[in-house]
C-alpha cells in the first residue's frame, strides 16, 4: 500500500485554502469535499493531483485577480497535475459558490491532465469524467476520506434483506410458481 504523497498514490495529495480570508475553515471543508469526490475518479483513472488550492480575487499570485478564471491546472507529466486551483468564492463578496459548481470546475481542470488545450478531445474527456463520476456515484461506489461510502447506491429494504425462514421459503415458492406459469405460457 502506497503512503500518502508518494508517486503511486492516485489522489489529491494536499489541499490549501487561503487562510487570510474570512471563513477559511469553510473553504478548507469545501476543498476537502471536492478532494473526497475527485479522489474516486483519480484512483480509477490512475491520475494524481499534488496540490488542490483556492484562488481568490484579492490575491495576485495564482492568477486570482483574473476574474474570468474559475480554475486552472498545471501539469506534472503524464497522468499528473502539480496543482489544480479552484475559485471557491464569488469575486469581491467572497460568498462561496456551490459545491456542484466547484466539482464541475474540478472535472474541467482534471481533463487538462490529459489534454492541454480546449480541443474536442478535451471536452470529450471532461464529459467522460463527469459520466464516470455519476456512474460510480449511482452504484454507491464513491468512497469518502474515512473509507466509507458517500451517498448514492441504494439501501437494503430491512423487510426483504433479512427475511425469516418462512418468509424466504414463501418468496422462493412464489418465484418458482411464477417461473412455471411463464414456461407454460411460452410453451416450455
Amino acid at each position: 500500500m502506497a503512503k500518502r504523497g508518494t508517486l503511486d498514490d492516485n489522489t489529491v495529495w494536499k489541499v490549501e485554502e487561503i487562510k487570510k480570508i474570512p471563513n477559511s475553515d469553510e473553504a478548507r471543508k469545501l476543498l476537502l469535499r471536492v478532494k473526497e469526490h475527485a479522489d474516486n475518479v483519480l484512483k480509477a483513472r490512475g491520475w494524481k493531483v499534488k496540490r488542490l488550492i483556492e484562488i481568490c480575487c484579492c490575491e495576485r499570485k495564482n492568477m486570482g485577480t483574473n476574474l474570468g478564471v474559475g480554475g486552472w491546472c498545471r501539469g506534472d507529466g503524464p497522468g499528473a497535475a502539480h496543482t489544480i486551483a479552484l475559485r471557491l468564492r464569488r469575486p469581491r463578496s467572497h460568498d462561496f459558490v456551490s459545491f456542484e459548481h466547484c466539482l464541475k470546475v474540478m472535472w474541467h481542470e482534471m481533463a487538462h491532465i490529459v489534454h492541454g488545450n480546449h480541443s474536442a478531445a478535451f471536452y470529450q474527456e471532461m464529459d467522460d469524467i463527469a459520466r464516470h463520476y455519476e456512474l460510480i456515484k449511482s452504484k454507491g461506489q464513491l468512497v469518502g476520506l474515512d473509507g466509507f461510502p458517500i451517498g448514492g447506491g441504494r439501501n437494503a429494504d430491512p423487510q426483504r434483506h433479512n427475511p425469516s425462514r418462512a418468509e424466504g421459503r414463501a418468496a422462493g415458492l412464489k418465484a418458482a410458481e411464477a417461473r412455471a406459469k411463464k414456461q407454460r405460457v411460452m410453451g416450455g
